[in-house]
Formats: structure tokens, sequence, C-alpha cells
């Protein structure tokens, strides 16, 4: 289709607006409508030819224009899409780095940690296991830990809680009633040693029944 020739028989540039365009097809409507020329035959005809010219330039210009218009809501759509895709794709990837960090320094901390209870570095190794839990609070092996670095610096009440923690994360572990036990043994509180004992060794903890045994025929 020849677009050019259809701007040029409305009088308006490719550059023009639709509402301009509009206002020129009504004007030239007005101009060429063949009721005009009702007293001049000739003139009538050549009217009617060149508004039927008219109507279809005026048709294929606002179905090109329409056209058009959708062509690019549907790029911008595309394009917008695209951009929120990658934004998705840069967050995923981003977020991926930073749990991959957070796991990394998790396991640094801990086994730092440990390294420093073995060498009785017990303040550093409980800055540690802080610093490892409030990446994940959820781990009952690290309330054990935690546990252990407060038995060994003597602070036993807070060795009880995070024992105690742990047993509520997972029921079914011996070791942690059995050190849980130790310390209710050092507190004096023979009956709940007794009882954290025999909770351990029923789950098979082989300390706890050493420890049984040797006190007692049956437990």
């Amino acid at each position: 289709m020849n677009f050019s020739r259809y701007y040029e028989i409305l009088g308006v540039n490719p550059n023009s607006p639709l509402k301009q365009i509009k206002l020129a097809y009504k004007d030239l409507v007005k101009v060429w409508h063949p009721d005009r020329f009702l007293n001049d035959p000739r003139l009538q005809l050549k009217a009617q030819e060149k508004l039927k010219e008219i109507n279809i330039a005026y048709k294929e210009l606002i179905s090109y224009l329409e056209r058009k218009r959708i062509a690019e809501e549907e790029e911008e759509i595309r394009k917008e899409e695209l951009l929120r895709s990658q934004a998705r794709q840069k967050e995923r990837e981003e977020r991926k780095k930073a749990e991959e960090f957070k796991r990394s320094l998790f396991r640094n901390l801990v086994t730092s940690a440990k390294q420093d209870l073995e060498q009785k570095r017990l303040g550093d190794a409980l800055e540690k296991m802080n610093s490892a839990m409030a990446i994940n609070s959820e781990d009952s092996h690290l309330f054990n830990l935690r546990g252990t670095i407060f038995s060994n610096m003597g602070r036993y009440n807070e060795a009880i809680i995070d024992f105690s923690r742990a047993i509520e994360l997972d029921s079914k572990e011996g070791r942690f009633y059995f050190n849980r036990g130790i310390i209710f043994g050092k507190l004096k509180n023979k009956q709940n040693q007794l009882e954290d004992f025999r909770k351990a060794a029923r789950m098979g903890n082989e300390d706890a029944q050493l420890w049984l045994s040797s006190r007692f025929k049956k437990w």
C-alpha cells in the first residue's frame, strides 16, 4: 500500500497526529461532498470519485495507524516483560549468591567455634556461635554446641536453657539429654539428672548407659 499517497490525499504528513488526520478528513468530506454539486452533474461525479478516494485513504490510514499502535503497545509490553524477567533473574542470582555466602559463613563460624572450644578459647567460641545462630536459629545441634560452651564457662543455667531448646527441636537425640543431665548433676539436681540419663540411655546413648550401669543394677 502506498501510504505516502494516502497522506498526500488527506493533505497531512506521516508525523501528523491522529487528531489532525481526522480533522483533515472531515474538512475534505465537507469540501467534496456530492450534495454540494447537485446542479452540476460533471462536478458531482468528480466529487463522488474524489470522496471515494478520500474515504479509501482515510480508512487505510486509520487501519494502518491502529495496527501500528497495537504493535507498538505489544512491543512495549514485551520489552517491559523482558526487563521484569531480567530483573527477577538478577534478583534470584543475587539471592542465591547471598544464600551461598551465608551458608559458607555459617559453616566457617561453626567449624571455628568448635576449634575454639577444643582450645578452651571459650569467649571466642561463644561469640562465633552467637553469630552462627543469628543465621540459623532452628538447628538443634547448634543449641547443643552452645550449651556445651556455656557448660565449660560455668554458666550452667544458660547451658540448661540451650540443651532444653535442643531437645525441643529434636527430642530423639540422646546426646542432648545426657548433656543436660550432666549440668543437672553439677547443680546438685539429682532427680532431673537421673531422668535425663535414663532417657538418654533408652535412646542408645552409651555414656548414659555406662553411667547408670555403674550405679544401678536396673535402670
